[in-house]
């Protein structure tokens, strides 16, 4: 098993609650699994990552001991910072020695993540669980090569949640088969994409953020949003300054409580002249509106619509 820790998240907080150091939230996760029963005798390998941006961080005069007051070390010296979090880190395997190797890299070394990668890979096929008991049958090989691959999966698709989508269509989809069925689920962020050519050609189903302002949107493309599948996890969406569809173009978008998933949507100009169908977004949490001519004021709505209204959507979306 491997797990993929940030060293550069020690100033940012859980998008979740707000109030939740992420630092302290990856030691927290990983003390969670390391403790799950069915991972017991699983050994591990744990990759830090974000180096170069860690480095940044340190160079623009961020203070490691500002926010991890038991840091006593130099905050100027970026190499003592990431020795103290990887000793965290294996101060939690004291014990047991389950942590068979670390590693630290800069995401955006490909040649360096892929050989980390390959090492991990090569270091389970030798290393195998000590408890498992020995295989006899064809049915039992195929199970326990099963799990393996599954186990490979997980990695790669840790890794791959690091990559801009750039990345994983120029560099790792290019890799394996393999690699490029894992990179197909990882959630990416879509900025102003060709909708008729994503939906026909990209292999990429996990769309996350979709950014659609000015793009001059078309009734088949309403048709694509409603119906496929690529889009039911969308948590973000702006659909801002596409005026020439019509008020019944977007009540059918949202006719089927499809976006169940979706928290944060902008609407501005976009021809409204209700708000009502937003109720049929259940986890809506932010929404911007600016721009329509509704029939009757906005606080007139705010019976039918719990969330908030005209904040700036760009914020949230560098955000997530």
């Amino acid at each position: 098993m491997a797990f993929v820790i940030s060293l550069s998240e020690f100033n940012e907080l859980c998008y979740e609650d707000g109030t939740t150091n992420k630092y302290d939230e990856g030691i927290f996760t990983f003390m969670e699994w390391y403790e799950y029963e069915l991972m017991a005798n699983r050994p591990i390998y744990l990759i830090f990552s974000k180096h170069q941006v860690l480095e940044e961080k340190v160079r623009n005069g961020l203070k490691f001991s500002q926010h991890v007051p038991e840091f006593t070390g130099d905050d100027n010296d970026v190499e003592s910072i990431v020795e103290f979090i990887v000793k965290k880190y294996l101060a939690i395997d004291c014990e047991n020695k389950r942590i068979v190797k670390w590693f630290t890299i800069s995401a955006s070394n490909h040649d360096q993540t892929r050989s980390t990668i390959d090492e991990i890979l090569n270091c389970s096929k030798e290393k195998p669980i000590q408890s498992e008991i020995q295989l006899v049958t064809k049915k039992e090989i195929k199970l326990k090569l099963e799990r393996e691959n599954t186990l490979i999966d997980d990695i790669v698709y840790n890794v791959l949640q690091f990559m801009s989508l750039d990345e994983l269509v120029e560099t790792f989809m290019l890799v394996s088969k393999q690699w490029a069925e894992v990179a197909s689920r990882v959630p990416v962020i879509m900025l102003r994409p060709n909708l008729d050519v994503f939906v026909n050609n990209s292999t990429f189903g996990n769309v996350r953020a979709l950014n659609l302002q000015s793009m001059f949107l078309q009734r088949r493309h309403i048709d694509m949003l409603a119906h496929h599948s690529k889009f039911t996890k969308l948590e973000y969406l702006n659909i801002s300054n596409n005026y020439s569809l019509s008020m019944h173009d977007w009540e059918y978008l949202f006719a089927n409580n499809k976006f169940e998933h979706l928290t944060v949507i902008a609407m501005d100009y976009c021809n409204l002249t209700s708000f009502s169908f937003l109720k049929k977004l259940p986890n809506l949490k932010i929404a911007s509106l600016k721009g329509n001519i509704v029939d009757s004021s906005v606080e007139s709505h705010q019976h039918c619509i719990p969330f908030k209204i005209d904040c700036n959507f760009e914020d949230f979306l560098l955000e997530f």
